[in-house]
């Protein structure tokens, strides 16, 4: 089939600095700095209030004049927000006491918004549908409750109306923070500190690629947003500027930090890729200083493709396992393409299989045997697929998710004779069947929320994605040393509902790091996946061409996208893009239609 690579929205790049301006970067590197827009390309038209505006029209001037702001301010550049345009909207005092930043949280309206008169003289209400809001550290947000309501006073200067107390926070429609924002992926690590963990957030477009670079890193430098709070590690805490990252005109762009914590060999590579993979987008690659020194003598500069190591798309393990897709048929494991089944019980008809999953790293095989009708006769077996042993029983349970390193397993479970749901992450067992230890895992944000029918683990596996009563829910994975003899301990915090809109999930996967596969049972017979990134920001829908039936299960591996309808006991796979694509069924080696089979499954 038709493959494409996935760059995770690389842009094409060139060096927008002359090789023969000054460098005062030790070793004279030139960083390579993507594409620049220019700072009028997204620009709102703006008209400055009209003679004899009435208040109403002076408050709707005032929110679209948000839309042409210039570049907002950032450590290590001297760019400002003034807002000019919306300025002119205010009374003088008003002017004088409004100063938003890059800081500043930012609501985003439908561009229905409302304003009319409030009870007291003066007032004016503003109220209108919530698409989004930005926190301090912008990062995106959908939010369950989308009414949004706020009053701003007015008061005439010189016979004109105008704002005197404009709100405290940006407010922004939809059109003009789709035309003057953009996404950037800020980028940590996982608490083992050998693969990147995506951060997205939201900077303005306008300026050149330099300033949205320096935006990116004061973003960096400030830490993880509210989503990986407290679960991912950060070798730039407390690190500042010890100059700016926008150089002095002939001079190039650096990152020359101040106040780094003492950093082993292998920390320094880890740092080096936090900025390398952050400033991605904009600068290809960027040369990195501690007080004015190489942060590696004799490494001038870094770039993503170098620190490839860190990349959480990169497939984990020695590439020893097969990659190819796998299906269940007949409840047998099987090879999707050559209908080979799996050496041993799972795959000779001994365990009547209803899930599966295989480890890229270990080898390791995960079934859920049992049959769908009948309680309290599941059990998760685990191990070697010559002889996985019984780890759990339950009446019910989700299909198995490996762990990126391959040595346990989660599956939410419903305990027999109580209908209580849990979450348990399974260390894998040796031959014989030890040591496979079971940690239940602590989900206080999801408490009440309804029963969990699927589990995704990110590639980078610090996110955990969950379809609860049919809506989609993301958290992030925390793991905590409790006292001496207490073990660690597991809790999925964080946890919210990304994309409120949704409802009737039935199944999800992770496309990449940055991105899930989401299927949604619809009215007609037909059902819909749709693309969701990480913050919930936008749903796009994915080609339906070819689907006959609702999708009960997704297996992603790269550009391989396979789904399943248990319903029909029909697999198809994406022939094409995901936006224009069609749905078809497989073919082996020569060219044969394969038919029947369910739940497909990738190694992972």
């Amino acid at each position: 089939m038709k493959r494409r690579t996935f760059l995770g929205g690389a842009l094409t790049v060139f060096s927008g600095l002359g090789a023969a301006a000054c460098s005062t970067v030790p070793g004279n590197s030139t960083p390579t700095i993507v594409g620049t827009v220019p700072s009028t390309a997204n620009a709102v038209a703006v008209q400055p209030p009209a003679d004899g505006a009435q208040p109403d029209e002076i408050v709707r001037g005032f929110i679209q004049s948000i839309g042409s702001n210039v570049p907002e301010v950032s450590a290590g550049t001297s760019a400002t927000t003034n807002f000019t345009a919306a300025r002119q909207y205010l009374t003088p005092q008003a002017d004088d006491d409004w100063a938003p930043n890059g800081r500043t949280p930012m609501m985003v309206l439908r561009a229905d918004f409302r304003v009319a008169p409030g009870q007291e003289t003066n007032v004016y209400v503003i109220t209108g549908t919530l698409i989004a809001s930005l926190d301090e550290t912008r990062s995106y947000t959908v939010p369950a409750d989308d009414t949004f309501s706020t009053e701003v006073t007015v008061a005439r200067v010189n016979g004109q109306w105008r704002i005197a107390t404009p709100p405290d926070v940006l407010l922004i429609t939809t059109a003009n923070f789709g035309l003057n924002y953009i996404q950037r992926t800020l980028y940590f690590l996982d608490p083992t500190g050998s693969v990147m963990v995506p951060d997205p957030r939201y900077i303005p477009v306008a300026g050149s690629a330099v300033y949205r670079a320096a935006r990116v890193l004061s973003l960096l430098l400030a830490g993880p947003g509210p989503a990986l709070q407290g679960v991912v590690r950060n070798e730039l805490e407390g690190a500042e500027l010890r100059r700016n990252f926008v150089p002095e005109q002939g001079a190039l762009p650096q990152v020359d930090l101040t106040n780094v914590k003492t950093l082993e060999t292998g920390d320094r590579k880890a740092l080096a890729a936090q900025i390398a993979y952050s400033l991605s987008a904009d600068a290809a690659t960027v040369p990195v200083l501690i007080n004015g020194e190489l942060l590696e003598p004799g490494v001038d500069s870094y770039s993503r493709r170098g620190l490839g190591s860190y990349d959480p798309d990169s497939t984990p393990g020695s590439g020893t396992i097969n990659s190819e897709p796998y299906c269940i048929r007949s409840g047998r494991v099987e090879s999707l393409l050559t209908r080979k089944p799996l050496d041993g019980p799972a795959g000779n008809g001994v365990l009547e299989v209803l899930y599966a999953s295989l480890s890229t790293v270990t080898g390791t095989l995960a079934v859920v045997t049992g049959t769908l009708d009948k309680l309290d006769q599941q059990q998760l077996r685990l191990g070697d697929p010559l002889s996985p042993v019984t780890v759990l029983e339950a009446e019910k349970m989700t299909p198995p998710v490996f762990s990126r390193t391959g040595d346990e397993v989660w599956v939410a479970q419903t305990t027999p004779g109580s209908n209580k749901q849990e979450i348990y992450a399974v260390s894998v067992p040796t031959g014989s069947g030890a040591g496979a230890g079971r940690t239940r895992i602590s989900t206080p944000d999801l408490d009440g929320k309804g029963t969990v029918t699927a589990i995704a683990l990110s590639p980078d596996r610090v996110r955990v994605a969950l379809v609860i009563d049919g809506r989609l829910f993301l958290g992030a994975v925390q793991n905590s040393i409790g006292d001496a003899g207490a073990g660690t301990t597991t809790t999925v915090v964080n946890a919210v509902e990304i994309r409120p809109g949704i409802s009737q999930v039935n199944t999800l996967a992770f496309r990449s790091s940055v991105e899930l596969l989401v299927s949604i049972s619809e009215s007609t017979s037909t059902g819909s996946i749709v693309r969701v990134p990480l913050d919930g920001s936008e749903q796009a829908a994915v080609t339906s061409s070819g689907l006959v039936q609702d999708v009960d299960t997704i297996a992603v591996s790269g550009d391989d996208v396979y789904v399943s309808s248990n319903t029909l006991q029909r697999i198809v796979v994406l022939e094409g893009t995901l936006d224009a694509g069609t749905w078809e069924q497989p073919v082996n080696s020569g060219g044969f239609p394969i038919t029947g089979g369910e739940q497909p499954f990738f190694p992972n």
